[in-house]
């Protein structure tokens, strides 16, 4: 999905989830990042750089969600490891992670959000796309089948 489509598709869910109870603001993070992260408790790898043209925010007093887009030259392995290794010291925790053909997409969450991280690699650059919100709080907790 990509261009208004995307855009149209990030103020859809932000705004059926604008009615959910809780605080939907994220939680600060302890150590300060780069201005460019406009959630201050997702880390970037300090060597992508934002794209301004494909990112897009959705954001209230009581409700942040957005699809971030970055672009940089380190491989999809260095890319991946550091979010496995920087995200949980955010407080987010790795739900799962596929990697295959170059190409790798994590799911991440915390106490009312969730994040999904796809990372690539184009002819040229390594892309990432951040993909966060807030979870529904009425969301039942999925169970693994037999469990």
């Amino acid at each position: 999905m990509t261009g208004p489509f995307r855009t149209l598709a990030v103020v859809s869910v932000a705004l059926l989830l604008a009615g959910c109870p809780g605080s939907l603001a994220p939680k600060k993070s302890t150590e300060p990042l780069a201005p460019q992260y406009r959630f201050e408790d997702v880390p970037v790898h300090p060597k992508l750089k934002i794209d301004s043209r494909e990112s897009f925010i959705f954001e209230t007093r009581s409700l942040k969600a957005g699809i971030l887009v970055y672009h940089g030259g380190e491989s999809v392995t260095e890319v991946v490891e550091f979010f496995k290794a920087e995200m949980p010291k955010h407080a987010w925790r790795l739900i799962n992670a596929i990697e295959a053909k170059g190409i790798a997409s994590m799911n991440f969450d915390k106490e009312g959000w969730s994040a999904l991280i796809r990372v690539s690699r184009s002819p040229l650059t390594t892309d990432v796309e951040i993909t966060i919100g807030p979870k529904d709080a009425g969301a039942p907790v999925l169970r693994a089948p037999g469990k």
